[in-house]
């Protein structure tokens, strides 16, 4: 058992090892099934995992003032990325359950705002956003310069800055927690 502790030990910090890969998958059908919901807000990241909630000190406007440069450049989304990674880190340890979660939402109007870029207008919710339709949102609002940004069909004007942090704090959730797709709420 210690064992396979410290498998699924290395491979929650990132590791690449299939034996915890393996008892995750094994603790994920001994437990009841759950949905880890994050509420992307200005201040913070409100987690709520059944009953028990966290929040997460890295608001949109923290990460948004990590951005720099138009087009951003590369360094400082890769620091607004890294900041989400490093509160995550804190989430597992605060609600272990957090990896186990069957599935993952994401709320708020940034995270409707990536959704409908995703599809070119406002989406029926809930969307099931998978991680290429993330990560393909993320390089386009990322490479482009604010006035090619603002062209995007489902980009409103209210979320023209704002929707970089979005996209660094998703795209940094489903790389972190490995999800294959995210739900996105009303």
């Amino acid at each position: 058992m210690k064992c396979l502790h410290a498998h699924l030990a290395w491979w929650l910090a990132g590791g690449d090892d299939p034996v915890g890969a393996w008892v995750a998958e094994q603790v994920k059908l001994t437990t009841v099934p759950s949905v880890l919901r994050l509420d992307l807000l200005d201040d913070a990241v409100h987690a709520c995992l059944g009953d028990a909630v966290f929040d997460l000190p890295c608001g949109l406007t923290e990460v948004a003032a990590l951005i720099a440069g138009d087009p951003p450049q590369a360094m400082s989304l890769t620091n607004a990325i890294g900041t989400v990674f490093d509160h995550l880190d804190d989430l597992i340890r605060e609600l272990p359950g957090t990896v186990a979660a069957d599935r993952v939402a994401v709320t708020g109007p940034v995270a409707r705002t990536i959704a409908a870029i995703e599809v070119g207008r406002q989406p029926d919710l809930p969307l099931a956003l998978t991680r290429d339709a993330a990560e393909e949102v993320f390089r386009t609002v990322a490479t482009e310069r604010r006035s090619e940004r603002a062209l995007n069909p489902g980009l409103s004007a209210d979320h023209l800055d704002s929707v970089i942090a979005g996209c660094c704090t998703v795209v940094a959730i489903m790389r972190h927690l490995r999800l294959d797709e995210i739900d996105v709420l009303a």
